[in-house]
């Protein structure tokens, strides 16, 4: 195999990673909606319960659910693009090489090579593929650098087939 990809990272494909890196796990995404309903049952409570309930608990959690909402909606996506345009590396048009042994990256700003073996996982999703040497640190493959999507499927099977088998 041997794909060639050419493009640009924007600024949209940065926040979107960051988003997509968080994204949780099932068993995290039903404990998460079972937070949710817990919160609307003390919410609902709060407004509408017996009087002894309106202490206050409900105003507190309220203003708790405010602040995460504009850390979530707000300082959240403003950090990651602030992020993404204080990384000039990332601006530079990148150039894939994707082989059956390693995934080859180049700019103007240097060049690399990243055997599949080193890749400890991988995410797909909203139009990006994250590419991970561990944990933490993951590498942006934009889908629309494919042109097509048979190309995209191709890509898929290999890394199912080469991470972390």
């Amino acid at each position: 195999m041997n794909i060639e990809l050419e493009g640009q990272i924007a600024e949209r494909d940065y926040v979107i990673a960051q988003w997509l890196d968080i994204k949780p796990r099932p068993f995290f995404l039903a404990a998460g909606v079972l937070i949710l309903l817990l919160a609307v049952v003390v919410l609902w409570q709060a407004f509408f319960g017996p009087p002894k309930f309106h202490a206050g608990s409900g105003k507190w959690f309220v203003l708790a659910l405010l602040a995460y909402m504009a850390i979530s909606f707000g300082v959240w996506p403003y950090k990651a693009k602030r992020t993404y345009r204080q990384y000039k590396a990332i601006h530079a048009t990148q150039r894939y090489v994707v082989t059956d042994e390693a995934l080859k990256v180049e700019s103007d700003r240097g060049h690399g090579v990243v055997p599949w073996s080193d890749l400890v996982k991988w995410k797909f999703g909203n139009g990006l593929f994250l590419l991970y040497p561990n944990d933490t640190i993951f590498y942006i493959v934009p889908v629309r650098l494919f042109s097509s999507a048979v190309q995209v499927e191709q890509f898929k099977e290999l890394l199912r087939r080469a991470v972390n088998a």
